[in-house]
């Protein structure tokens, strides 16, 4: 048995033409009320209109007011209308309801029935005022390009220290886009023009090589974006610059993390006294591949040549070839200064702390690596804090407008850091002051 049908009774012959009546019924008594609206809207605008012109001959108005008065009647004539829309709206969407729920067409059903009229609107919002010109813009964001040489602990406190100034003062209006090259200099050039085509404001080069690439690439893009270093010890000697001023007139500044080479022999020579060596001769390591190696050295060089003390150079140029470096220098030395952060390679590193322990010599380390395996104290800068110094130069740039080719090298000396190795100072037998 087939379930009942609720909805029979709309399709039988008597409620289709019930329906038809009511509908029949409905749009004349719509009529006749659209009618009785018009009258009144008619007698609305007459009255109106009178009151102008009474008002006019009783006292002369500026022609701002009469066009106020005149926007008054449109707006008013406006809101009548408004209001029949909405009554035939109301009245016909009931018509309409019923004649479609029998399934027949309405008889007469005005356009105004059938259109989806919009929300009401009060007199002030049918005729809208132009909008405001020249509002104040919202802040700036900045996209930063971050091209790190390599995995490395103090390069990666320095990015830190760059993001955390930058985030300090921009906020969420300062973004950062990383890339590691993991110490390829191909991969270097490739994210440093990666970062150029895709047009980021500027380029944070973390370490030397990162350094190089940046800014030969931007070079060939007419010097764009500016480019920061930082972890560079040597601009001069990174850029091919021969006639140093301190600044680099391009592109390219940033910060060194260089310590003062005088900061390192006196060091030097505060353990020579504190250790009565006497007539001590003080080693010089330095790897000759690495330019910035020999620059250091050569820093701390003319600082003992001022103490008029006696040093030797020693030179080594791979990794195998340190340990052959320090085998010399152990033999005529009474202390050793390592200008490189390769001395201690992996392969070298305990061969060196074997011939620094037989020979009683200890070495004042410049790096983290050297000093953990062979080293018995290390001056260096606070990677942290020379990032945020970064990036306080980059707010300046980004920002302020500063012209980073007349931008000054900025350097940390006020945050050296000194780091002890107990261990093999213990097994030297010597006193660190």
């Amino acid at each position: 048995m087939m379930a009942e049908n609720k909805y029979r009774t709309l399709h039988t012959p008597a409620a289709a033409e019930d329906l038809e009546t009511e509908g029949e019924r409905l749009n004349q008594a719509l009529t006749a009320r659209v009618a009785e609206l018009e009258r009144k809207n008619q007698k609305l605008t007459q009255r109106l209109g009178l009151l102008q012109a009474e008002q006019q001959r009783e006292q002369p108005q500026p022609k701002d007011s009469r066009k106020k008065h005149a926007w008054l009647v449109l707006a008013l004539a406006a809101m009548g209308m408004t209001l029949i829309l909405i009554l035939v709206n109301g009245i016909g969407s009931g018509a309409s309801g019923g004649q479609q729920s029998s399934g027949q067409p309405a008889a007469s059903e005005p356009q105004s029935q059938q259109e989806d009229n919009g929300p009401e609107q009060t007199p002030a919002e049918a005729v809208p005022e132009p909008s405001e010109q020249g509002q104040e813009e919202g802040p700036e964001r900045y996209s930063i390009g971050i091209c790190q040489w390599m995995q490395h602990e103090s390069l990666d406190q320095a990015v830190q220290g760059f993001k955390d100034a930058l985030t300090d003062q921009l906020g969420e209006d300062a973004s950062f886009w990383e890339e590691n090259a993991q110490g390829d200099p191909a991969t270097c050039t490739a994210v440093a023009a990666e970062f150029a085509d895709a047009g980021t404001d500027l380029i944070l080069a973390v370490a030397t090589p990162a350094l190089y690439s940046a800014a030969e690439v931007t070079a060939e893009l007419g010097g764009v974006p500016p480019v920061l270093g930082t972890c560079v010890t040597d601009y001069a000697a990174a850029l091919g610059i021969t006639d140093w001023q301190g600044v680099t007139g391009t592109n390219v500044s940033g910060t060194c993390d260089l310590v003062d080479p005088a900061i390192h022999a006196d060091l030097l020579m505060e353990m020579v006294e504190a250790n009565g060596m006497y007539d001590p001769v003080i080693g010089l390591l330095y790897d000759s591949a690495d330019t910035v190696s020999g620059w250091q050295c050569d820093g701390v060089q003319k600082e003992l040549e001022y103490y008029g003390v006696q040093y030797r150079r020693y030179d080594f140029s791979d990794y195998g070839s340190a340990g052959a470096a320090v085998s010399d220098a152990v033999s005529d030395c009474s202390i050793l200064f390592a200008a490189s952060d390769n001395i201690a390679a992996a392969d070298d590193g305990e061969v060196i702390r074997n011939l620094l322990v037989a020979a009683g010599v200890p070495l004042v380390a410049t790096d983290a690596g050297t000093l953990e395996l062979c080293g018995v104290v290390q001056y260096e800068v606070d990677y942290y804090e020379l990032g945020r110094t970064t990036g306080q130069m980059a707010y300046e740039i980004l920002v302020d407008g500063a012209d980073i080719s007349q931008m000054e090298i900025q350097y940390d000396s006020t945050s050296v850091i000194v780091k002890k190795n107990d261990a093999v100072e213990e097994l030297l037998g010597i006193y660190i002051p």
